[in-house]
């Protein structure tokens, strides 16, 4: 197999895949390994299509992206339907599972630098970038002296509720 698009194909990619239909072939292949980020009805149509066309001998890998591709635009609504309505799904469930990750309590730093950015933001000039307004953030908290640091950390211990 060519290295170029093997990271493309499901683990198993053999002939028990091919003769999935496209529906059954995409939820096969989005249970096969779970990915970072949800995959695109093209990408799980390009999955589903590249061990079959990397059988051509002689293709080189640009070839065969190219009559995948071609594939894919002269389908039909209805043919890429499948693969776009499982890409949505696994879409949405991704956005769940996202959205359910517990997320990092917040420290005094943080607390301080949502208090102020605003306020430094629109007080600089327009040329200053998100970096240098943070850097600026930072050099005024390490100027704070410690009871005003309290008070941030105290405030960031309150949000973070009952330790466990």
């Amino acid at each position: 197999m060519l290295a170029f698009v093997k990271h493309l194909l499901p683990r198993a990619a053999t002939a028990s895949t091919q003769s999935l239909t496209p529906a059954a072939f995409a939820t096969k292949a989005a249970a096969s390994k779970p990915s970072a980020r949800p995959l695109s009805g093209y990408t799980l149509f390009v999955k589903q299509q590249l061990p079959i066309a990397s059988k051509v001998p002689g293709s080189t890998p640009n070839e065969l992206m190219r009559q995948v591709a071609a594939q894919w635009k002269g389908m039909s609504e209805k043919d890429q339907k499948p693969f776009l309505d499982l890409s949505e799904k696994s879409r949405k469930a991704y956005a769940a599972a996202k959205d359910a990750t517990p997320k990092k309590p917040l420290t005094g730093y943080n607390l301080f630098v949502r208090e102020r950015y605003p306020g430094v933001k629109s007080a600089g000039l327009a040329s200053n970038t998100a970096q240098e307004l943070l850097t600026q953030l930072a050099t005024e908290w390490a100027a704070l002296d410690e009871a005003a640091k309290n008070t941030y950390k105290s405030r960031a211990t309150a949000l973070k509720g009952p330790s466990t």
